[in-house]
């Protein structure tokens, strides 16, 4: 049996008349009015797989009229048609597009003039031509009917770099697929509808695509634009530049979303707001807000992990919450103008210092979550309330005085701060659930009687508990851990050890002392240095808190020992003879001693290591050999004392406050006492 495959041809013109090369379709619909169109189309068909081969004569450069005469008929040109400059072979099955491909001829259009009469523009208008730039006069409208790559107006055209779209233009989706456009200019109201790389396997999850897919992306706007639309370039990763107009007013929602290239831009003065999200994710580094800027949406600038340096406007009217969450912010001045501090505002920021100024009266919800290097906060005297998880899991703050205004901190307003060491909350103060809950360091608390639930679970290093109200409210038993009952100690004001010994909650200290509310609990503690080459140094610092200490020897000595309250610490120091002074609850004493570094020798030629150091205001000499002899000068190198080593040692108290040279067969080693 012989199966015959019969493959039918027609050929159709599809234009009705030519005036000067240009091929041009009278639209029906519409009374006087042309489409420019191709030249013809070949139809064949094969079984289910079927044919269309468009075929064109366009070349070189081409200036479409406004109007055209036909028959003594003026007609006016409104519209591009689809495949109207496009030689090509579109293969379908089963009535669905499988491919569109080039016919390859000797003809294309170089450049090409749209008429200002334009309204609409057909898919594949202009497909793999050789233009190297075009203008879109005002109001044109592409048609959107198709969301995918393979219908794009401009789909291949390589040499295409800039282009022109003026006021009113509603673009393909995918419209420059594959394009090479480098710099584009705008008008107003410019709309760009996001649409998907073809695929002719349906069940494979569609890739989205702006409208350009060139890689390096200019934006530019005309004079006299005023409003960058919603959504205009969301997403649009490969856009490094934008230059925008003197003229802007308003910048809308996401406008500029995930715009991860995009490095600078400059605000117009004269901007005057900016849309939720606008710049959301976007790779700047610094930014200037104009003072013309009256609102600043939700999260505006939020997830520019690159933004370092920026500002707030100082009469800005709305600022939008979690506007900087998440940047790289370590500065910033809040202006005179605002009362309270929006939810999620800085939450995520660098800040390693924070100080709010006394005008502002409320720190909202999660402001300053998650600020992980966040060291010290001072607050604004007139605070009066910590919102919800202000503070949660800033793990580098060391140290929390409330001002006395504050009426109420929060469901988990420090939650999770694991570095807190010393925290004092005014009488007054109505303490939320689970407020400290997980400050894991947390040592020392002034607290009112009144707590809610977990207010200090999970606090296990807790020592001593302040209380500075006398009423002896009952609490709830999870307030506290079981091994801060059993090993903190409660103070309670004089007379009141009884009453909180018998109420609920504090009944289960083990430890319930008196102490005078009247006088405050310590919160400073001194760090006295004692440095043979620098002298004597005595710091006042903050209870809990840890310093980093920086030693630097005198020329031709090196370090020789270094204790900390007595305890040799030498093995601890870090690169660049760095010290980590640990936190601090009393006061403490750091001696630094420095040698000779030719004792390094001596030590090789007699085999024996000696350290010399300073504990408890003497100096000790280990390491020594029985009978061996060390001698004390003073910095004039008199003789100050001398010993003779019992048991491969020697211990010698001098006078303190003064700088000494210790000398053994082996060490050189100026020590402070």
């Amino acid at each position: 049996m012989m199966v015959v495959l019969l493959l039918s041809a027609l050929m159709v013109m599809a234009y009705d008349f030519e005036v000067d090369g240009i091929y041009y379709r009278i639209l029906p619909e519409e009374k006087q009015k042309v489409a420019v169109t191709y030249k013809e189309y070949l139809s064949e068909g094969l079984s289910s797989t079927s044919y269309l081969t468009y075929l064109n004569d366009y070349n070189g450069v081409l200036s479409i009229p406004n109007q055209v005469t036909y028959n003594d008929t003026i007609y006016t040109v409104s519209r591009i048609d689809d495949y109207a400059f496009f030689s090509c072979e579109i293969v379908y099955y089963r009535s669905v597009i499988e491919k569109i491909e080039k016919q390859e001829n000797e003809y294309s259009i170089t450049s090409v003039i749209l008429p200002t009469t334009i309204e609409s523009v057909g898919k594949n208008s202009f497909a793999y031509t050789d233009i190297e730039s075009i203008e879109i006069p005002a109001n044109v409208r592409f048609d959107t009917s198709s969301i995918l790559s393979i219908n794009a107006p401009f789909y291949g055209c390589t040499k295409l770099k800039e282009v022109i779209i003026h006021d009113n233009v509603v673009m393909a989706p995918c419209a420059f697929y594959e394009c090479s456009v480098e710099t584009v200019l705008l008008g107003n109201n410019v709309s760009f509808p996001k649409g998907e790389k073809f695929n002719p396997y349906p069940h494979i999850d569609p890739e989205i695509l702006t409208c350009f897919t060139s890689p390096k992306l200019d934006i530019k706007f005309m004079d006299g634009v005023e409003v960058i639309v919603d959504e205009a370039f969301s997403e649009w990763t490969n856009i490094h530049k934008i230059q925008l107009p003197v003229s802007l007013k308003k910048i809308g929602k996401k406008a500029f979303y995930k715009l991860e290239n995009l490095s600078e831009i400059e605000l117009p003065e004269g901007l005057e707001v900016i849309g939720e999200e606008a710049f959301s994710y976007v790779g700047i580094q610094s930014l200037h807000i104009p003072q013309s800027v009256d609102s600043i949406g939700k999260s505006a600038f939020a997830e520019c992990n690159s933004l370092s340096q920026i500002n707030i406007p100082s009469n800005i009217s709305y600022l939008g919450e979690g506007a900087f969450m998440n940047c790289n912010i370590s500065k910033i001045e809040i202006p005179e103008c605002m009362t309270e501090i929006p939810n999620n505002l800085f939450s995520g920021c660098k800040f390693k210092v924070f100080e709010i100024p006394d005008y502002i009266t409320s720190i909202g919800h999660s402001v300053f979550s998650n600020c992980k290097q966040l060291e010290h906060i001072k607050f604004s005297k007139n605070l009066n309330k910590i919102g919800t998880n202000a503070f949660y899991g800033c793990t580098a703050l060391k140290t929390l005085e409330i001002p006395e205004n504050v009426g109420i901190i929060e469901y988990k307003a420090f939650m999770n701060c694991t570095a807190l060491h010393t925290v004092s909350i005014p009488k007054e103060t109505k303490i939320y659930s689970s407020a400290f809950e997980g400050c894991t360091r947390l040592q020392v608390v002034t607290i009112p009687d009144s707590l809610s639930s977990r207010t200090f679970y999970g606090c296990n290093s807790i020592k001593e508990i302040y209380i500075n109200t006398t009423s002896a409210n009952p609490i709830d038993d999870n307030n506290f851990t079981e091994s801060v009952y059993d090993n903190a100690i409660l103070y309670v004001s004089v007379g009141t050890a009884e009453s909180f010994g018998k109420r609920r909650g504090w009944s289960n200290f083990y430890t319930i002392k008196e102490y005078d509310s009247g006088i405050s609990v310590p919160t400073e503690v001194f760090l006295t240095i004692k440095d043979a080459a620098e002298g004597q140094v005595k710091l006042l610092l903050p209870q809990g808190c840890t310093q980093t200490l920086f030693i630097e020897p005198e020329e031709g000595w090196i370090v020789h020992s270094v204790t900390f309250n007595g305890n040799d610490v030498t093995g601890d120091l870090m690169e660049g003879n760095c010290f980590l002074v640990p936190a601090l609850y009393a006061d403490a004493t750091i001696c630094i001693t420095y040698e000779s570094p030719n004792n390094i020798a001596e030590e090789v030629i007699h085999g024996k290591s000696v350290k010399v150091k300073v504990q408890e205001n003497a100096i000790h000499i280990d390491g020594m050999k029985d009978g061996e002899t060390v001698s004390v000068y003073n910095l004039n190198g008199i003789t100050i004392a001398s010993a003779i080593a019992d048991n491969g040692q020697v211990v010698l108290e001098l006078p303190t406050n003064d700088t000494y040279i210790v000398k053994t067969l082996t060490k050189t080693v100026k020590v402070r006492l």
